[in-house]
């Protein structure tokens, strides 16, 4: 289908020129909708898709299901072709963002205040609020500490209020 092509040539293949621009952070993009989906998700934090089995909500229906899939139901068909390494992954895409980072040590962004580097934007961006700005937006509700990172919080119930021994989570 077209608008599939377009989309693939656009946005994965980087052919067509990105031509709208975001004017709260200027990301840009191959057109109107793709805009006016990242407003909605990313500068208003609207996630209108929620997951039916654990209330997290989405901003994109192709999320909601690529969630579903992946945690709920298990389903990673991509596995990182490193022997030694056993992570799986539900997309193309997170597979080879993970092999740049991890194994190819390719991390393009870095923190102007520190010089830490980081493979994606996103991760720069909660590195920066948590440790430079001091934002933690995670809370615990047993004894209201809080954290920079969900899997800290999860990893602090489960660890101290849970009296599980929870894996040491790394991020």
């Amino acid at each position: 289908n077209s608008r599939m092509r377009y989309h693939i040539e656009s946005v994965h293949e980087g052919k067509k020129a990105k031509k709208v621009l975001c004017s709260t952070c200027g990301g840009s993009f191959v057109d109107k909708r793709t805009l006016e989906t990242h407003i909605m998700t990313i500068h208003e934090r609207k996630k209108p898709h929620l997951c039916s089995l654990c209330g997290k909500g989405f901003g994109q229906k192709g999320d909601l299901n690529n969630h579903i899939r992946s945690v709920h139901e298990k389903i990673k068909p991509f596995s990182c072709p490193i022997e030694s390494c056993k992570t799986t992954f539900i997309s193309k895409t997170s597979q080879k963002l993970h092999i740049e980072a991890v194994h190819e040590g390719i991390k393009p962004y870095e923190c102007d205040l520190c010089g830490a580097k980081f493979a994606q934007k996103g991760s720069m961006k909660k590195h920066i609020d948590g440790v430079h700005e001091g934002k933690k937006p995670f809370s615990c509700d047993d004894c209201g500490k809080k954290f920079v990172y969900k899997s800290r919080m999860k990893y602090h119930i489960e660890s101290f209020h849970e009296g599980k021994k929870a894996k040491k989570v790394l991020c």
